[in-house]
């Protein structure tokens, strides 16, 4: 009884199918023994394939750790850099308030300068005249 390569839900419903199948409990006594053999032969073969690439699984997952390691440290360090940059943000708003202040300041000033010396250019003309 082979399951030509079957796997997963077809290989089960093929077993469902050939035990429902079955004319007396000896044939289904048998099927379950070929498929229990089977099942204990896969599970054979994956040991041993899992021993034949145990170190390539174990140098992958070496790898993965450290891949994993390296993405961790540069996420905390972009949250860092983050921070940083909204902490500068902040006080770029504070300096851009003091300036405009200053600059509103200076204008003031230099109106009022302004204001002086149209007043001793008047003051000038009058005791002259």
């Amino acid at each position: 009884m082979s399951y030509g390569g079957k796997s997963g839900p077809s290989l089960l419903q093929v077993v469902i199918r050939d035990l429902a199948d079955s004319y007396d409990d000896e044939e289904r006594f048998a099927q379950r023994e070929k498929l229990k053999a089977d099942l204990d032969l896969a599970a054979e073969r994956v040991d041993m394939l899992v021993r034949d690439h145990k170190d390539q699984l174990n140098g992958a997952l070496i790898t993965f750790g450290s891949i994993d390691e390296k993405l961790r440290e540069s996420q905390d360090k972009v949250r860092l850099v983050k921070s940083h940059l909204t902490l500068c943000k902040t006080l770029l708003r504070c300096k851009r308030d003091e300036l405009k202040r200053l600059w509103l300041e200076d204008q003031k000033y230099k109106h009022m300068l302004k204001l002086i010396e149209k007043m001793q250019v008047s003051r000038a003309n009058r005791v002259n005249t």
